[in-house]
């Protein structure tokens, strides 16, 4: 089985969360292939607000920087169509267009 990745300008900013072959502490993302494009095609020509703030690939972010965080997506030109990419693949880790993924709650 080949695991679905996010776009390669996302790559960088999950780091070692994602393998090309599922393995015990990784599960593979559900294809979002079309979303996955079409976020490629925005990051291409716009940069993600996100981009070098390591506060998104957090494992335990605290509700503070969730809400940081949400304030920052709010203001990237990528917000929508990471949205898309994130509620179609469900990515196993990281804050995606202002929401926390896995979705559970923040530590406080």
């Amino acid at each position: 089985m080949t695991a679905i990745l996010p776009p390669a300008a996302l790559r960088s900013r999950l780091g070692g969360a994602l393998v090309d072959e599922p393995t015990a502490r990784y599960t593979p993302m559900r294809d979002a292939t079309a979303e996955r494009d079409r976020l490629d095609a925005v990051l291409t020509a716009h940069a993600p607000a996100c981009a070098g703030d390591d506060r998104f690939t957090a494992d335990h972010p605290t509700t503070a920087d969730v809400d940081a965080m949400a304030a920052v997506c709010a203001t990237c030109p990528a917000q929508a169509a990471c949205d898309d990419y994130a509620a179609a693949a469900l990515p196993p880790v990281g804050v995606w267009a202002g929401t926390r993924y896995p979705r559970r709650e923040a530590t406080r």
